[in-house]
């Protein structure tokens, strides 16, 4: 018999599978990542932290995308059918 090799997280990640990820354009230390534990995550990158947890989907999320020219807006699409848009009120 195979023992199963437990699985551990650093905190605040994903849990799942990640499918799509985007810069933010004005500040590049901004990282949106989609997963398939139905989240968006948005992480500053300089510190390795996740800002963010949005749990506003209730499938897979499949792509995130920031707006190239209003650079709060976050979009995120998932497998449920919806498309969702964030305002991001920090940096």
């Amino acid at each position: 018999m195979i023992a199963k090799k437990s699985v551990k997280y650093r905190k605040d990640s994903h849990t799942n599978s990640v499918l799509g990820l985007a810069w933010k354009k004005e500040f590049r230390n901004v990282l949106a990542s989609a997963s398939v534990d139905n989240t968006v995550k948005i992480w500053d990158v300089a510190t390795g932290k996740c800002d963010i947890t949005m749990e506003h989907h209730t499938d897979k999320v499949q792509a995130v995308a920031w707006n190239h020219h209003v650079p709060q807006v976050l979009l995120s699409g998932s497998f449920d059918h919806s498309i969702v848009m964030y305002l991001d009120s920090g940096g």
